[in-house]
């Protein structure tokens, strides 16, 4: 499970039901890309996907609970290329609870559904004007589940019969534990590192993620350092695997300078020896074959 639940402000754009629309104006700030409130903002690589998911965003923002449910997507790439990100900015974006399954411990329907409940708890809300974030509870089993997003990583993973529950959940109902959800309310995006998915997903609209460059690694390295000139960030990203170790690294480089002063490069030098143990080389970059 993710910390962004507990940063969310779902009251900040909602509105009355029968209140006016917020104009395309506006809606079209809050979505910008280039607009620093907006999460997409600091997304490096795989832009077309951030585009995507963006007017998702407009759309939800001319809804009066932010519902965006006639939308689910498939987001397949490579390890680190940014599948968990999309997903977490799309729901910090647009307010709604974001739901983060594991699908190497989901065995049945149920364990969706807690992992719902759970993150619906612990949705804070500042006000009650805004009620709609809570399950409701229609009696006779039937409970209505509020716009949310759900994201499963790693979705090859889930047991076949996860797979066919959630293409009914997909489809507005979800039966567990004697219980009868209506889960027409929730987004729902998956990821994957293999090029096909499973049947039960084959009405998600898949975004296709490729792996980030060199260039993109440092472009993320400068977000995090802005003290670092760009050939400091390169250096960073050629000593590194993925964004998050390019990440730590600079740290660590940040850390030696502090204590030792003297020169960035021999900075990185020193660093990539140290995470290396014996090897004396940088780190084996696995993305740098052909890469940029």
């Amino acid at each position: 499970m993710t910390d962004f639940e507990y940063i969310y402000q779902p009251e900040l754009f909602f509105f009355e039901s029968d209140s006016a629309v917020p104009s395309p104006e506006t809606r079209r700030a809050w979505c910008d890309p280039k607009n620093p409130d907006n999460p997409f903002s600091t997304f490096v690589g795989n832009e077309h996907a951030a585009r995507r998911l963006c007017r998702v965003a407009f759309q939800a923002f001319a809804r009066h609970n932010h519902e965006c449910s006639d939308h689910s997507f498939a987001l397949l790439g490579p390890s680190s290329t940014g599948k968990a990100t999309l997903a977490q900015m799309l729901g910090q974006l647009i307010g709604l609870p974001f739901v983060d399954i594991d699908s190497r411990v989901c065995n049945d329907l149920n364990d969706i559904a807690v992992a719902i409940a759970k993150v619906l708890e612990n949705t804070k809300i500042k006000n009650d004007q805004y009620p709609t974030l809570e399950l409701q509870d229609l009696g006779n089993g039937e409970i209505m589940v509020p716009p949310c997003l759900v994201f499963i990583n790693d979705v090859d993973c889930l047991p076949k019969k996860v797979e066919q529950g959630i293409r009914q959940a997909v489809a507005g109902t979800m039966t567990t534990n004697g219980f009868k959800l209506d889960s027409s309310a929730i987004c729902w995006i998956v990821a994957s590192t293999e090029h096909l998915l499973p049947d039960a997903f084959d009405q998600f609209t898949t975004l296709r993620l490729k792996p980030i460059s060199i260039e993109e690694v440092a472009q993320i390295v400068g977000l995090s350092n802005r003290d670092f000139s760009a050939e400091v960030c390169r250096l960073v990203a050629r000593n590194a695997s993925t964004p998050r170790e390019a990440v730590a690294f600079a740290k660590e480089m940040l850390v030696q300078f502090e204590m030792n002063g003297g020169d960035w490069q021999e900075i990185v030098a020193v660093v990539a020896h140290d995470l290396g143990g014996k090897n004396t080389k940088p780190w084996t970059n696995r993305l740098g074959n052909g890469r940029n």
